[in-house]
This record gives structure tokens, C-alpha cells and sequence, in this order.
């Protein structure tokens, strides 16, 4: 915005790399997850390379968020083993089947042969997220460190077999699910005040709604401050439909 109005147009780096970047590189994605999303092909895989651990430089809290199982790189005198965010709980709940860990407001457990993520409440309500036969084994990206493996249902075929087969997860495919399902229950929460509003949701495709009323019924501005409204328990989470 700054360059914007000092310049009179946007950085030339804004949509090859910023927008890839946002778009791409939120769950810990590395040079394939940058090509899904870079159309043009511009760069080489070193200097895509470049540019996630760039951006990862200037998202800290993001990374922080997913977590790990390492701070610093393996090459620096500081390197340590400190499980720290949503891998660090989600490993430390199997290994320690009796107690709750917590990273960021969520809540990692084992229940059974079960890990279970417990979500922050929306509306009331904790929902929960299941990993069946979660277990560790030893990883090859490191010593001391471990690979998380999981029972689970597939059925996208990018992932491996399709049906009842083992999975690997890590911080930020953990991340992804935890965020997601919290934006679903978000505009769950939305649709459910839109309906009792009177505007009868049709469809809903991603962050988008869709509602059919009678023609000179309600306004555009009341359906976005309605889907916009948070639930108390997040009130302050700056989200607005528009």
C-alpha cells in the first residue's frame, strides 16, 4: 500500500510473489506447493527456495504456529530439540497418552487409540478433530527427531492409495486442518444467523454464501454484516464478509 501511494502502482513483485506467496506457503509448503500456485514458472527452484524462506522470515508467528520439533538450522551452533506448537502438542499427547497440551487456544489429547484436537469454541461449542492410530517412528530429517504416521480414510489420490491406509502428517498439514475446520465452523456460524434472518442460503462454495430472496427483500450491506458477525468467543478476530 505504502509503495502504492508513493509510486502510483503496485509493487512489481506484489502478484509473482507476494500473492503466490500468501496464496501458497500458509501450511508449510516448500518448492511444490510455490508451483501450484506460480502460473508463470519465473523462477528456479533456488530462487523459489529463496522466496518461501523469505516469506517465512516475515510470517514468524505463522511458523511459530505450526511448530516443530527443532529451533534453528541443524548447521548452527544454536541449533536445539524443543517441540514448541502444533506439532510439538500433537507429538507430545501420544507419547504422553494422560495429559493435555495446549498451543495457541487448542487442545491436543489421546482418547483411547485415538488423538483428538479439540478446537477453540465457536458458538458454544468445542469441536473436535480425530487422528485414529496415530504413532511415531524415527525420522530420517534429523536425529532425535520423529515422523508422525496415522490411520485415516483417503480419498484423494495426490496423497497415495485410496480407502482405510496409513498417513503422514507435520506441522503444517496439522495447521491446515486445525485452520480450516475453524473457518468452516466460522461460516457455519454465519449461515445459521443468515438463515434465521430470513435470507434462505442455497449454496455455499468455500468462504462464499448464496441466498435467493424475494426481489426488493433485505440488502446486500445486511446479509455481509450478518455473515460477518463473529461468534462471541471470537469477537475480536478481525474477519468481515464483504
Amino acid at each position: 500500500k505504502k509503495y502504492k501511494e508513493e509510486n502510483g502502482d503496485n509493487h512489481p513483485d506484489r502478484q509473482k510473489v507476494g500473492k503466490v506467496s500468501e496464496l501458497g506457503l500458509g501450511f508449510g509448503g516448500w518448492v511444490g506447493a510455490w508451483r501450484q500456485f506460480d502460473s508463470t514458472d519465473t523462477f528456479t527452484d533456488d530462487e523459489v527456495k529463496k522466496n518461501i524462506l523469505a516469506w517465512r522470515a516475515a510470517s514468524p508467528e505463522i511458523v511459530e504456529m505450526w511448530g516443530g520439533q527443532a529451533r534453528g538450522r541443524p548447521w548452527d551452533a544454536d541449533y536445539r530439540l524443543e517441540r514448541f506448537g502444533f506439532e510439538g502438542a500433537f507429538i507430545n499427547a501420544i507419547q504422553y497418552p494422560h495429559a493435555i497440551f495446549e498451543s495457541h487456544g487448542i487442545r491436543f489429547f489421546m482418547r483411547g487409540d485415538a488423538l483428538i484436537i479439540s478446537l477453540r469454541p465457536c458458538g458454544g461449542v468445542r469441536r473436535e478433530l480425530t487422528y485414529h492410530s496415530p504413532r511415531l517412528y524415527p525420522s530420517d530429517r534429523g536425529e532425535g527427531l520423529l515422523e508422525i504416521v496415522y490411520m485415516t480414510h483417503n480419498s484423494n489420490p495426490k496423497y497415495g492409495a485410496i480407502g482405510w491406509v496409513p498417513m503422514k502428517t507435520y506441522s503444517g498439514r496439522i495447521a491446515e486442518n486445525i485452520v480450516q475446520a475453524t473457518a468452516h465452523d466460522i461460516q457455519r456460524y454465519g449461515i445459521k444467523a443468515l438463515k434465521a434472518a430470513g435470507y434462505g442460503v442455497v449454496l455455499h462454495v468455500y468462504d462464499e454464501n448464496v441466498a435467493e430472496v424475494p426481489i426488493g427483500w433485505g440488502s446486500i450491506e445486511e446479509f455481509e454484516t450478518i455473515m460477518g458477525t463473529m461468534p462471541p468467543e471470537m469477537a475480536d478476530w478481525p474477519i468481515r464478509a464483504s
